[in-house]
């Protein structure tokens, strides 16, 4: 969305067209973005209900679709004017930053007791 508004000047008459098509794209990109948050979601709790998830590095891997997700609904937020999916990028980032802080200081203590190297 960003890059079709700052290329307006290359696009001349069509501008407006490629602006309202990239709009439409980052929304249906954004949607598929959605569905994969809740099957993420889903999958964790049943997974968590099941027995517990032990720690790995590999949890690193929910942080950075979670932070792309987050910076996307702010951008789609901001594209449309929508105030309603703004509160959705700040509920995003609380979560982002809760998850980041829940993988930090497990990886702390995973690499201080040497967990971390072990298989």
């Amino acid at each position: 969305m960003r890059l079709a508004q700052a290329g307006t000047t290359l696009w001349g008459d069509a501008a407006p067209a490629v602006i309202a098509a990239s709009s439409i794209a980052a929304t249906v990109l954004w949607g598929f973005g959605l569905w994969w948050l809740a099957a993420a979601i889903v999958l964790l709790v049943a997974y968590l209900r099941r027995s517990r998830l032990p720690y790995g590095l590999g949890w690193w891997a929910f942080t950075f679709p979670l932070g792309a997700f987050t910076a996307s609904t702010l951008a789609l937020s901001r594209g449309w004017r929508a105030g309603a999916i703004e509160v959705l990028a700040a509920v995003l980032f609380l979560a982002l930053v809760a998850a980041w802080a829940i993988v930090s200081v497990s990886t702390l203590r995973a690499v201080r007791s040497g967990a971390a190297w072990r298989r």
